[in-house]
């Protein structure tokens, strides 16, 4: 069925997840609302696992949802020689399994949509980031907080002997904004940042000057940057 088929995109629609329509793709785009009949991540594995010329690969709520991650230590590594672009958007441990278990090459540009969850969640994806990363290849990290989300996204990588790290963080002051950026500073924390050149911190909050302050002075001081706050 469709054996000459290479780019599948589903929104909302349900098949069987082991089907052969995944086989020998080369750009793939998985988007659910409903996570009720989700592929779980042996399955998402197997597709990529089935498809291994990928290209482009978008996962937008596509995998079910756990309080843990897998515990199958057989898993391994799928590699994905061609992705240039791999897009997720979903819960932070589902990203930790896969960028534990997907051999990223380091052309790909790599963009991930977090759910907020708890800071040891969020420094284990941190790590798990830092991990996939070869030293000196990161040129850009953007991270970005909103009222229910921390964003990191957009990481490219070069041959340069001395890379550019640019991290914009913008946190809109919606939800809990010293929480918000607390939660960013351990993401921050957690990653390669001494090679870091460039830093760009951003708070939008239209509604108060005095709250970006206090909240950036909090997220500096997860980092260990500052040590008290400014007089």
């Amino acid at each position: 069925m469709l054996p000459h088929l290479r780019t599948l995109s589903l929104s909302n629609f349900i098949v069987s997840w082991d089907a052969a329509i995944f086989n020998n793709l080369t750009h793939l785009r998985l988007h659910l609302q409903d996570l009720t009949f989700a592929p779980s991540m042996t399955q998402i594995l197997a597709m990529l696992a089935s498809s291994p010329m990928l290209t482009e690969l978008n996962l937008l709520h596509a995998i079910e949802t756990s309080s843990r991650l897998p515990c199958n230590e057989s898993v391994g590594v799928i590699p994905l020689p061609r992705l240039v672009a791999f897009l997720v958007d979903d819960d932070a441990l589902n990203h930790i399994f896969l960028l534990r278990h997907i051999e990223i090459p380091t052309h790909c540009t790599l963009s991930l949509k977090v759910e907020h969850r708890a800071q040891h969640v969020l420094a284990e994806l941190g790590r798990s980031i830092s991990a996939t990363l070869a030293p000196g290849e990161m040129t850009k990290v953007h991270v970005e907080g909103d009222p229910s989300r921390v964003i990191v996204g957009g990481y490219t990588t070069t041959c340069s002997s001395s890379p550019l790290v640019q991290i914009s963080l913008r946190c809109p002051g919606r939800y809990s904004e010293r929480e918000t950026a607390s939660v960013a500073g351990t993401l921050l924390g957690s990653l390669p940042l001494t090679i870091a050149t460039s830093l760009e911190l951003v708070f939008r909050d239209p509604h108060s000057a005095a709250i970006p302050v206090q909240a950036w002075q909090t997220c500096l001081q997860t980092l260990g940057a500052v040590d008290s706050p400014p007089s």
